[in-house]
This record gives structure tokens, C-alpha cells and sequence, in this order.
């Protein structure tokens, strides 16, 4: 596995590197920081020399997650050597920043990859992790999300009186904010930028997810025009625009786990409660589950499938059909 496969999987935007070729020194970042560790914590137990330089840390400051990946030809070969050089590194984060840590070993001579939790033992090995995952994934890994219906509900019926107040036709309730909430997921910035700015990064979030599609130019404008371009939409306040953002990631992302079947049948409910709210002019939309719409997908193509697309779900599988 390259180098460049890795920071693309695991995520550019979420890499640090103070030294050249994208490693990071642990006693510079300690220095600069003005803390000190224990040696005997990181140090090679053969040579007694101090391990210093990771190949690729990957750290969210948000989240205070930190992914740290040491690479080797085949870590198999001098895998209890390789494992106390990635527990030293651990050792290192601990100090520096505290952070919950995803520590991993990976070869270049082939994908093989061994992945622990806070640090290097038998008991917090993830066997099951045989794939290189993206931050996001890993960092689900320390902060699971836990499926809350109730909270869901209520906090439904607080969206739907925030976009009444902020003017948004009921047309566009459900595309808007399965657009914003497909966002969020992706790491898009809101916090003090203004609403075309908002949306131009809604826009950029679409256009990645649309890269390798040979319809991205059609189906970004359906998206855009429908909803990103409408007058309702681009006129919002600044404020208004942020507080939306922020209560889809505060109120709505963190109750829903979609990456098992429960929280996949949640965020449709979350959608088929949303729709109950608007007018009949937004009631066109059946909001199956995943596995149904992409059947669906499959047989009827994109054209065919848009009014049954749901607005999160939906989204997904329109940007990804060819």
C-alpha cells in the first residue's frame, strides 16, 4: 500500500506533518509545546535510541481523535519491534495532546494493516479491521454513535419551526436539509462564513462526491438549481444559515447511527416525520429503506428513480449512479 493510498483513504484534510515527506517528529511538536515525556517510554529497547518520527498522523482537533499509522515493508517480520515503536508514538500523543488515539500498522509491499485502540495490547487489538478505514469511520470507532428515537422526534418538529421562520418553501425543506446533513458527515465548515459561502461549500462537498461520476455535470445542476440556487435558500441570513448547520449536527447527527439497519430505518423515520410537517407540494417523495431504494436505482436509473429517492439516502445513491 503507498504512502499516497493511505493519506487519500484515511483523509488529507485531517493530516499533520512538521518535518518533510509528511512525517510527524514527536520532540519537535514537544518542544514547541513546551512539554517534556519519559524517555524510557520511547525508547528502542535494543538500541536505546529514541524513536522520533511517525510516517503519517492524522488528528482532529474537534473530535480530539487522533489516527497515527507507522509504515513498514512487512511489519511481520519484526512485529513485536514494529508494535513497541507505534505504543512509544502512542505514548508521545498522550503527552502532546491527550487525544483518543486509533494506532495502526501498515505494509507497502502489500494492504495488510493490524489497527489497536489507545494502545498496542492483545485485549485492544481490532481484529476485525482488515481494510483501511477513513477518519471518520476510525474516529466512529472512539465516539459511536447511539440511535435515539425520541431525541430524533423532537428534535424534527424544532427543524421544521426553524426553517418556517427562516422562510424556506416547504418544497425544498427536505432537499436542503438532506444536503446539509450529507455535509456535515463529509467535515464541511460553517461556523462564521456567510451564506453563500455556506452553500458554496455545499456545493464543493457535492462536486467531490460527484468526482469520478461520468454524470456529475448533470446531477450537480439538478441539486444546485433545485436547491442551493433558490431564492429562498441564498437569501437566508447569515446567522440563520449557521444555526441550521448547527442543529443538524448538534440535534439530528448525533442520534442517528447509519451505518447499521436500526439507524437506517431511524433516518427515514426522521425524513417520513420531517415530510409530515410541510405542505402537500413536498409530499411526492417515499422515503423507502436503503436496500429498496437501491434496487431501485438499479433498475430504473437515475431519471426514473428521483421521486423516490429519500433526501440523505437518496442523495447518496443519485450521486453515486452512474
Amino acid at each position: 500500500m503507498k504512502r499516497v493510498d493511505i493519506i487519500q483513504t484515511i483523509g488529507l484534510k485531517y493530516l499533520q506533518s512538521n518535518i518533510e515527506s509528511d512525517e510527524w517528529s514527536y520532540p519537535k511538536a514537544l518542544k514547541r509545546a513546551k512539554k517534556t515525556i519519559d524517555s524510557s517510554l520511547v525508547k528502542n529497547g535494543k538500541n536505546g535510541k529514541l524513536y522520533k518520527n511517525l510516517d503519517l498522523r492524522f488528528v482532529d482537533p474537534k473530535s480530539k481523535v487522533a489516527v497515527l499509522v507507522e509504515t513498514k515493508q512487512d511489519f511481520n517480520k519484526n512485529i513485536e519491534d514494529a508494535k513497541r515503536q507505534l505504543q512509544a508514538y502512542i505514548e508521545y500523543e498522550k503527552v502532546l495532546t491527550g487525544y483518543s488515539v486509533i494506532a495502526i500498522l501498515a505494509n507497502t509491499n502489500d494492504d495488510q494493516i493490524s489497527v489497536w485502540k489507545d494502545c498496542v495490547s492483545q485485549t485492544t487489538l481490532l481484529g476485525e479491521e482488515y481494510l483501511l478505514k477513513s477518519f471518520e469511520e476510525y474516529k466512529f470507532l472512539i465516539h459511536p454513535v447511539k440511535n435515539d428515537r425520541e431525541e430524533v422526534m423532537r428534535n424534527t418538529y424544532e427543524l421544521n419551526e426553524d426553517l418556517n421562520k427562516y422562510g424556506i418553501q416547504e418544497k425544498l425543506r427536505s432537499q436542503l436539509v438532506g444536503t446539509c446533513l450529507l455535509a456535515i458527515k463529509q467535515g464541511i465548515k460553517y461556523e462564521g462564513l456567510t451564506t453563500p459561502q455556506v452553500l458554496a461549500g455545499l456545493k464543493k462537498v457535492l462536486e467531490n462526491l460527484l468526482n469520478k461520476n461520468l454524470n456529475k455535470a448533470e446531477k450537480l445542476s439538478i441539486l444546485d438549481n433545485r436547491v442551493l440556487q433558490d431564492q429562498t435558500v441564498t437569501e437566508m441570513h447569515d446567522e440563520d444559515m449557521q444555526a441550521l448547520m448547527r442543529t443538524i449536527e448538534s440535534k439530528i447527527v448525533p442520534y442517528i447511527n447509519d451505518k447499521n439497519t436500526a439507524g437506517q430505518d431511524l433516518l427515514n423515520l426522521f425524513f417520513t416525520v420531517f415530510n409530515k410537517y410541510t405542505g402537500r407540494i413536498d409530499k411526492n417523495q417515499a422515503f423507502s429503506p436503503d436496500h429498496i431504494v437501491d434496487f431501485m436505482c438499479k433498475v430504473l436509473g437515475s431519471r426514473g428513480i428521483r421521486a423516490f429517492l429519500t433526501p440523505v439516502a437518496g442523495v447518496r445513491h443519485f450521486l453515486s449512479e452512474d
